[in-house]
């Protein structure tokens, strides 16, 4: 009798009803404790495929008093400890299944083709990616596996990997591209092929340094206006136009000119000097800041002076990789008329002996 062996149970390929029927029994005489313990060494797909096997197995996967099980799964694929999260409260039991599950379902959602992607439910693709940077925020300062299974899935996701594929099928007024375009800005730059950066960067310029992007309705930056309170007016954030702002300094400078960036460094606390931090310094905002400076009007920008680079094509998209033959400036020149300047930032508020706590030996 040729019998083959999936997990836990053994089926019999000539009369599998009957086999599979020997093993459930088999195993729903063995204590509660000893069939989690070898679930341990399953995927948490293959436990979730077990539990539908009979109502014993569901039971208990899915009706212990105890969260053993899926806090033993959760640590084996492997994620970070939940009680080492820098938001985690110390005194709540960590939510082991939930987390295990709705990583599980990101994963799946986010590697989706285009295809896919696009006659998808977006709702709940809002949702995996949402999960996504819950996880990024959950990370320790020194926990290697968040980082590990983020980098392994968003790698595999056309929304970070593929510029040209960049979710066309939206309009990014639409709340799923402002997702996925902040989303992007965590770390999609870091995982863009590198044969694309060129038009990421030139796409970037002409939306940053067009003009016609500020004015009161964007609050003059990277803004939407949502709406009213009274006479107070309501923005949120453009993360399509945050988009490409990262995108302009991290492209612009040299690389030993630019901070660290990626997965690793958008970890909470993993900033250089962030122990030094003033308690009222939530955000960071102190320390050595990068400002990128035009040193060209606006016009001489558009390609009306002598800026060789600065031309604007038909379709709109900034070209700096040639000199144009109208003008006498090389892309090296022109490439200095912007310049990223460091600048200190401080917080100022009374009774605070020192405006500056970053340290001053540090580059960043």
């Amino acid at each position: 009798m040729e019998v083959e062996v999936r997990g836990v149970l053994v089926i019999d390929q000539r009369n599998g009803l009957k086999a599979a029927s020997s093993a459930t029994t088999m195993i729903g005489t063995l204590p509660t404790e000893l069939v989690q313990h070898v679930l341990v060494f399953c995927g948490p797909r293959d436990v979730a495929a077990f539990s539908q096997t009979c109502q014993r197995s569901r039971s208990l996967v899915y009706e212990t008093e105890d969260q053993f099980l899926w806090r033993e799964l959760f640590l084996t694929v492997p994620f970070d400890d939940l009680a080492e999260s820098p938001d985690q409260d110390p005194e709540a039991p960590g939510d082991w299944r939930g987390e295990l599950q709705a990583r599980i379902r990101a994963e799946t959602l986010v590697t989706l083709s285009y295809d896919d992607m696009r006659t998808g439910d977006h709702d709940s693709i809002s949702n995996a990616f949402t999960t996504l940077t819950n996880v990024l925020n959950s990370t320790p300062p020194d926990g290697p596996n968040n980082v590990h299974w983020l980098t392994s899935t968003a790698s595999r996701s056309f929304v970070f990997s593929d510029y040209h594929r960049f979710p066309r099928f939206l309009s990014n007024t639409q709340p799923l591209y402002q997702l996925l375009a902040s989303s992007w800005d965590l770390w999609g730059l870091s995982m863009s092929n590198s044969g694309s950066r060129g038009h990421l960067h030139n796409d970037a310029r002409f939306f940053v340094y067009n003009l016609s992007k500020y004015s009161a309705k964007s609050n003059w930056g990277p803004f939407t206006w949502t709406g009213s309170e009274g006479l107070v007016p309501i923005f949120t954030a453009d993360w399509e136009h945050i988009k490409h702002c990262v995108t302009i300094l991290l492209l612009h400078g040299e690389n030993d000119d630019l901070p660290p960036y990626g997965l690793r460094h958008a970890v909470a606390y993993s900033a250089p000097d962030s122990h030094l931090r003033a308690s009222d310094d939530w955000a960071g905002v102190e320390g050595v800041w990068l400002r990128d400076v035009c040193f060209l009007d606006y016009t001489t920008l558009f390609g009306e002076s002598n800026i060789c680079c600065g031309c604007f094509s038909s379709h709109g998209l900034f070209r700096p990789q040639r000199a144009c033959a109208n003008y006498h400036l090389s892309y090296a020149e022109c490439k200095r008329r912007f310049s990223l300047l460091p600048m200190n930032m401080g917080i100022f508020l009374p009774m605070r002996e020192s405006s500056l706590k970053v340290s001053h030996d540090s580059k960043w």
